[in-house]
């Protein structure tokens, strides 16, 4: 997602886990590649504006927002469907 979010940090994602525990790491590390001095100088564009520690929004308007799938993962279904959103987003 940092190099998505390097790339256009005008991007809203969504990085779903299977726990809060893993979703916190999953961000800490994510926090870890963008505050790196060769991230920055890589993409000066992608700068957070505000972080609340599983939601990043950028300067740029973007964010990276961290859910769990626990509740989900718990209602005793077979299958879990996923949506690709991206080509809505963008007519």
């Amino acid at each position: 997602m940092a190099w998505l979010l390097g790339h256009d940090p005008t991007r809203r994602v969504i990085v779903v886990s299977y726990s809060n525990d893993f979703a916190a790491e999953l961000h800490r590390q994510f926090r870890m590649v963008i505050d790196a001095s060769w991230y920055q100088a890589l993409f000066p564009g992608m700068r957070p504006a505000k972080d609340t520690g599983t939601e990043l929004v950028t300067t740029a308007g973007g964010s990276r927002n961290c859910v769990t799938f626990e509740l989900v993962a718990d209602c005793g279904s077979d299958e879990i469907g996923t949506v690709r959103v991206e080509p809505f987003l963008h007519h």
